[in-house]
């Protein structure tokens, strides 16, 4: 099976896709850790916040090893507060 590729971003979305700040709920969960190594990875001028209650699905062991990543804030906390 051929790997996806990304399609390339269209020349309109430049100015507007560079250096987003990007706020992630759930990060610490399965799906959203990889998602936020993966948005790192492809999106090297971006900054990512990962807020996350840490209940049954979240543990902070998830993402300790992003902690040393500059673009990479995690925040403790629920959207309900």
């Amino acid at each position: 099976m051929p790997k996806a590729r990304r399609k390339p971003m269209p020349a309109n979305c430049a100015p507007l896709c560079n250096n987003m700040n990007l706020l992630v709920t759930g990060g610490a969960g399965f799906i959203g850790s990889h998602f936020i190594r993966h948005w790192l990875r492809m999106h090297p001028a971006d900054t990512v916040v990962n807020l996350d209650a840490l209940t049954y699905a979240g543990h902070a062991e998830t993402v300790a090893d992003l902690a040393e990543e500059s673009r990479y804030r995690f925040l403790e906390g629920s959207i309900l507060d």
